[in-house]
């Protein structure tokens, strides 16, 4: 995985999140990723909530990405 060379503007700063494209067989896969330790938002700082939420809202845009916000790696494929 990789992040993102350009930062997205945000209420609460710039949000850079990691992404990756997968290809399996003749299968693309495109998927962004916010990775923290915990998927439980409560125990989030509020900056941290509101990038997720502004990063789900973004990419919802975007045919064939996939957003998730997950605690590892082995989640996304």
């Amino acid at each position: 995985m990789t992040s993102s060379p350009n930062a997205h503007e945000t209420p609460t700063g710039k949000y850079n999140p990691d992404w990756a494209l997968v290809f399996k067989n003749e299968k693309k896969i495109y998927f962004v990723a916010e990775t923290k330790s915990t998927k439980d938002l409560t125990k989030l700082r509020n900056e941290e909530k509101l990038k997720i939420q502004f990063g789900k809202a973004h990419f919802e845009n975007f045919e064939g990405v996939a957003y998730k916000h997950t605690t590892k790696v082995e989640d996304l494929v």
